[in-house]
């Protein structure tokens, strides 16, 4: 019953888009960097992704897919 109630309560949070509430099978997690890999996999880059807020870099916050 519990599980069913917070079911349901994700649900009628993640129909509102105001919430900020992540998709299903997804979580929302601070990224600094991003591994940039060519066609064959091999490593091309590593991309910043932070953003300054006054004098400090801070990671962006990527939704992410959760593993299974």
């Amino acid at each position: 019953m519990i599980l069913q109630a917070l079911n349901s309560y994700y649900e009628r949070m993640a129909s509102k888009p105001e919430s900020g509430m992540p998709p299903f099978g997804t979580s929302v997690e601070n990224i600094s960097f991003a591994l940039v890999l060519a066609a064959d996999g091999t490593l091309r880059g590593v991309e910043d992704l932070r953003e300054q807020q006054g004098t400090n870099l801070r990671p962006r916050k990527r939704c992410r897919f959760l593993r299974q």
